[in-house]
């Protein structure tokens, strides 16, 4: 199995998960967020994990910038690294955006859902 496809099956078994539970448990989802976002010690635990994440995936990933879903990997990889980054650095520039899907959480919720779709499409069926 090529790495690539290892990688869109685990980002597509958290993204489906996580955008169902976004889906049917908003109010769940909204207060785990709001608590997470007030507490310096996970930002900066959750930006770690992310520059790690997204250090992994980019070095033993596809690393390409193609329109298939290796660039997607490629794409998810990279903002993961920035995510990491500006949470350890600069977590007060990330708490704006994160505002911003706070209050549209479940459309986010849709859009990680058909993210692990596509994701899982490309990592299972092909």
């Amino acid at each position: 199995m090529e790495t690539s496809h290892l990688i869109a099956q685990i980002l597509s078994l958290i993204y489906v998960v996580t955008g169902i539970g976004m889906l049917f448990n908003a109010g769940r989802y909204t207060k785990m967020m709001s608590d997470l976002l007030s507490n310096d010690g996970f930002l900066f635990f959750g930006g770690v994990s992310a520059l790690v994440t997204g250090y992994l995936i980019i070095t033993f990933g596809p690393n390409a910038w193609t329109p298939n879903f290796e660039g997607l990997i490629t794409l998810i990889g990279w903002i993961a690294l920035l995510k990491g980054l500006f949470l350890i650095i600069q977590p007060k520039a990330i708490l704006s955006v994160a505002g911003f899907w706070l209050q549209y959480l479940q459309m986010g919720g849709g859009v990680v859902l058909v993210l692990g779709l596509l994701l899982g499409y490309y990592g299972f069926a092909m």
